[in-house]
């Protein structure tokens, strides 16, 4: 019982881990689309 007591804190904060450096992936390829995205506007523009 005490390994599993062990492994649990782990094993429960890693979805936490995950999910919050997928949300991070997910805001840096918004925020570098739009950049992308504004640079090839204003190099049309120019």
């Amino acid at each position: 019982m005490e390994p599993k007591r062990e492994y649990g804190p782990a094993l429960h904060g890693l979805p936490s881990v995950i999910s919050r450096s997928l949300i991070f992936m997910q805001i840096a390829l918004e925020v570098g689309t739009e950049y992308i995205y504004t640079r090839n506007m204003h190099q049309l523009t120019y």
